[in-house]
């Protein structure tokens, strides 16, 4: 019985020595036809046209998973881009409606800051790996904004329009980057717009 054993390890180690030595680069013809047969499956590339197509159609349904979300971060910083202009070139107009004094200081430097704010957002747009700059810059702002626009729908409409619409771009690009994050099983390049 001991010899029985005997040989059955002895057999064993046999073929481990055959697996790695067809793992290490080949193994010999005369190797057992199932470790030449595991070597040559383990070994072969796909045919290149097919891994063509599949590369090109997974990077065609990661593009149009991530295109809401990249939609979106160009509402919100079209948004924010146009009420900078806006503060910037007729700020006196924006005061005159809201009941406020004009201080043109304080109208161009927020009218900067939303300019900033808005390429900022629009980063995003261009490509994937800058939509959380957009997320955590647009977001939070543009949610701020949109709570600020109710306060102006019986004030001034232009401004509650333009403060609404931003708070529901802003909660529209979150939800839609959380939504395309959330099922995103990491990527070993970068996409383009």
């Amino acid at each position: 019985m001991t010899d029985r054993f005997d040989d059955a390890d002895v057999a064993a180690a046999a073929l481990d020595a055959e697996i790695d030595a067809a793992l290490a680069g080949g193994p010999s013809p005369a190797s057992d036809p199932v470790v030449l047969w595991l070597a040559a499956t383990v070994r072969s590339d796909p045919p290149a046209a097919p891994s063509a197509r599949v590369r090109a159609e997974h990077a065609r349904r990661e593009h149009r998973r991530w295109r809401p979300a990249r939609i979106a971060a160009a509402a919100l910083a079209a948004l924010f881009l146009a009420q900078g202009v806006g503060n910037l070139v007729n700020g006196a107009w924006v005061a005159r409606n809201l009941g406020e004094d004009y201080s043109p200081h304080a109208f161009t430097e927020g009218g900067l800051a939303l300019l900033a704010v808005g390429i900022a957002i629009a980063a995003g747009v261009f490509r994937r790996s800058w939509l959380p700059i957009s997320v955590a810059a647009g977001v939070p702002l543009g949610l701020a904004f949109g709570v600020l626009g109710v306060a102006e729908v019986g004030e001034f409409a232009a401004g509650a329009v333009l403060h609404l619409s931003e708070g529901a771009a802003a909660g529209l690009l979150g939800l839609t980057w959380w939504r395309a994050r959330r099922y995103d099983r990491g990527r070993p390049g970068e996409d383009e717009a």
